[in-house]
């Protein structure tokens, strides 16, 4: 029942829920909470929302000072000070709403660190994506004939790795990857995509075989690296300031200004087939 000596304050409750009053006002609201229906119900329904909101961002990503600079803010434009209910004025000509129970979840630490958080979400999603679109740099289409399926990786990650099934169609193949081709399955990579006439250089591997792409190496400027297994590819004729480079092993490179060959890395052997054209050959570092 209502207790009528019981001052029932939905603010005093959310301080309670957010742990801003002190020790021995908690203990008294938390005496209230007990003897008063009232009371009972408010901190049953906040808690309830509290926990709705806390259980999609428990704690603010931004860290405590952030909160605190957010909270700031919103005092001075004036949504934080005020007990009044109704309308509230934040610049010229703009309004924002809140009823009793509105104000009060702005009042809450939660509230403001989910506030400040969604209003920079915008500005983490485009260097997000600003990043990524660096680092997956697309270089043309592959696909995967054969037995078994091709594991691809990100160079430097501890992701898990995704799984190209052995199909007809192609599928799109980026700078930073590692591809690991199991016995039984061969990959095809088109440098520039499979509905070019004459792409920049067709690469084949059987496996086994494994074949990583530079983080920054584009179409014009490519470099290849064949960790194990055999390749054979064809370059078309490269321009005035492109490149077309690939290591072995980790000691050896070509870099090929337009031909045909098979390069080879087993056992810490390297080996160069050249079929046609004009492969320059060395060890990794040397201007060839």
């Amino acid at each position: 029942m209502k207790d009528p000596d019981c001052n029932c304050s939905s603010e005093v409750i959310w301080r309670y829920i957010d742990r801003e009053l002190s020790a021995r006002d908690m203990a008294g609201v938390s005496e209230r909470i007990r003897s008063c229906d009232t009371c009972r119900g408010m901190y049953e329904e906040q808690a309830l929302l509290a926990r709705s909101l806390s259980s999609g961002f428990v704690d603010s990503p931004f860290g405590e000072s952030f909160v605190v600079r957010s909270r700031e803010r919103f005092t001075a434009a004036g949504l934080a000070g005020s007990r009044e209910r109704g309308i509230r004025a934040m610049g010229s000509g703009t309004k924002l709403f809140f009823g009793d129970r509105g104000f009060a979840v702005l009042r809450s630490r939660r509230f403001l660190g989910i506030a400040a958080m969604l209003l920079l979400v915008p500005v983490i999603l485009a260097i997000g994506f600003l990043v990524s679109s660096r680092r997956e740099q697309s270089l043309g289409g592959l696909r995967v004939t054969g037995q078994d399926e091709v594991a691809v990786r990100i160079v430097g990650s501890s992701s898990e790795a995704i799984f190209i099934q052995p199909q007809p169609g192609g599928s799109g193949f980026e700078a930073g990857r590692i591809y690991d081709v199991p016995p039984g399955t061969t990959l095809a990579l088109s440098l520039g995509g499979f509905g070019q006439r004459e792409p920049a250089a067709r690469l084949k591997l059987k496996g086994p075989a494994r074949f990583s792409t530079a983080a920054d190496c584009t179409v014009s400027n490519f470099h290849g690296n064949l960790i194990s297994g055999e390749l054979r590819a064809r370059v078309a004729l490269r321009g005035e300031g492109e490149s077309f480079l690939l290591s072995a092993g980790g000691l050896h490179q070509a870099r090929v200004i337009g031909t045909v060959f098979v390069f080879s890395a087993r056992d810490g052997v390297t080996s160069l087939t050249v079929e046609e054209g004009l492969v320059g050959f060395g060890t990794l570092g040397e201007n060839v």
